[in-house]
């Protein structure tokens, strides 16, 4: 009997294994040619699944946030699309309003106000928390308000749910200029808070929306007197503690996380951090440099993405090593105490990751991500990855005592009413790559180029897939490329939905 149940389980395994490894399921890719009316260069995702933004697209919406729109006077923007009923909602955004002459496109650019700039990060305040006073136009902050940042002088802004108004928030010294950069945001829905990275000022800001109070987390001087590098994305874990991947020249790449000290309050001056370091792949570091200028973000889109999933670990995109790493928790089911380990996962072909989501539960959790360079939108399946054998390492986890800061952000409001639109797209079918690793590459992406008749003709070649979102009805994600102008959907049986 004990024979005939292994003989079972191990033929279960094989079935399992060779499902996920040898059969990679094909893709419905949705692309639209967004780049006429609404604008170049749409980067980071994310999913509204039930509506909770609520600016005329219905459920489900996708939040893209655009670098450079065609909005009258507004260099970004943030753009609301329906992928059912094919609709587009524009709204441009600047930090500092309309300037004088607008809506004129030809005022002279010195009397135009600075803009967010390259959009590094977006999130969605899911709900569940409280609902602030305070806001624009007499509104409260609450669930299905967005945020966005950017990099220049005013590095945030909130759109509120079901709106036209708009909050800046800008960096405490507005001399830095793209200094004053923001990359990964998130919203703590259970406080409001907002977490925000800034790489050049090697810090992890929480802004309070209500009034713009700033606690910002020193890494420039954290790690023993050595700076603990650039911090890139940001999340939050079921706690509410921020986690943060930071590129480092000096002391290797790391996952940072900030903790309340001993009072158990997060923003006060004994909070410390645990820093858990990168193993190298092939002598090759996690994570890209996040750019300093303006004009490099465009190329490099939104690396080093990181997300938490339902187990209490952490997932990342090692973007200048060409692979996917988790952090996971030991025996304790708590990150930061003994038997923590990094598994690296990577295939043939696999090519600077950039934005990662994470669904599933248990042992089907899967990773999404996209790869740039690589023109892909790849699925990670973790139980079959460990069964083909990833690489994972013990890491030790290292505390220190962080400088805490306090400031308060200069607030600007606006109302942007919004230009609508309705654009058909492209449909395409998409082979998945799969080697066996338990990562499906859907690749390569299609992008393709419009006539003069307005029939799809030929491909562009790298779409550059940047932004990503997480799973919506059922089986689908959407995003943006970055370097093509265009937004996609991809839906695949190959995609778990969340749990």
């Amino acid at each position: 009997m004990v024979r005939r149940v292994t003989f079972v389980s191990v033929m279960l395994l094989l079935v399992t294994s060779w499902t996920y490894a040898s059969v990679a399921l094909p893709a419905t890719v949705k692309v639209w040619d967004t780049a006429v009316p609404l604008g170049l260069t749409p980067g980071v995702s994310l999913e509204d699944p039930t509506g909770l933004t609520g600016h005329g697209t219905t459920l489900p919406t996708i939040v893209t946030a655009y670098a450079r729109s065609t909005y009258p006077g507004a260099p970004s923007g943030v753009v609301y699309w329906n992928p059912d009923s094919n609709t587009f909602v524009l709204y441009g955004v600047t930090s500092s309003g309309p300037y004088p002459g607008y809506p004129d496109p030809t005022a002279p650019e010195p009397m135009k106000p600075p803009s967010t700039g390259i959009p590094g990060g977006v999130d969605i305040n899911r709900g569940g928390g409280p609902v602030l006073a305070g806001g624009p136009c007499g509104t409260s902050f609450g669930a299905g308000d967005v945020w966005v940042g950017g990099q220049q002088n005013q590095p945030l802004y909130v759109h509120l749910a079901g709106t036209d108004c708009f909050r800046s928030y800008g960096a405490d010294n507005r001399l830095t200029g793209p200094f004053g950069e923001a990359w990964g945001v998130k919203v703590d829905a259970s406080t409001g808070d907002v977490y925000v990275a800034q790489p050049w000022e090697r810090r992890i800001i929480r802004v309070h929306p209500s009034d713009g109070f700033v606690t910002a987390w020193n890494f420039g001087d954290s790690c023993n007197s050595a700076t603990c590098g650039n911090p890139s994305s940001v999340t939050v874990d079921r706690a509410g503690l921020p986690y943060t991947t930071s590129y480092s020249s000096v002391l290797g790449d790391a996952i940072i996380r900030v903790n309340p000290g001993t009072d158990g309050i997060l923003g006060d001056a004994d909070d410390t951090i645990t820093v858990w370091p990168i193993p190298t792949v092939n002598g090759v570091s996690a994570f890209r440099r996040p750019p300093m200028f303006l004009e490099e973000s465009a190329q490099f889109g939104n690396p080093d993405g990181l997300a938490a999933d339902a187990n209490g670990s952490m997932w990342f995109a090692m973007t200048n090593a060409n692979a996917i790493g988790r952090l996971s928790p030991g025996p304790s089911g708590v990150l930061g105490t003994a038997g923590d380990q990094i598994c690296v996962y990577t295939t043939a072909g696999l090519l600077n990751p950039q934005q990662i989501a994470v669904t599933g539960s248990a042992s089907q959790v899967q990773a999404l991500f996209t790869e740039g360079d690589g023109n892909s939108v790849s699925v990670l399946a973790q139980a079959q990855a460990d069964l083909a054998g990833s690489v994972c390492t013990p890491v030790a986890p290292s505390t220190f005592a962080t400088p805490v800061l306090f400031a308060t952000a200069a607030m600007l409001d606006q109302t942007v009413p919004p230009v609508r639109w309705v654009i058909t797209p492209t449909v395409f079918q998409v082979a998945g790559i799969d080697a066996g690793t338990g990562i499906v590459r859907f690749s390569p992406m299609p992008n393709p180029l419009l006539s003069l008749g307005g029939a799809p003709s030929g491909d562009a070649g790298n779409g550059f897939p940047s932004g990503l979102t997480g799973v919506y009805g059922g089986n689908r994600i959407a995003g943006a490329y970055l370097k093509g102008n265009k937004h996609f959907e991809v839906t695949s049986g190959a995609i778990i939905g969340s749990p």
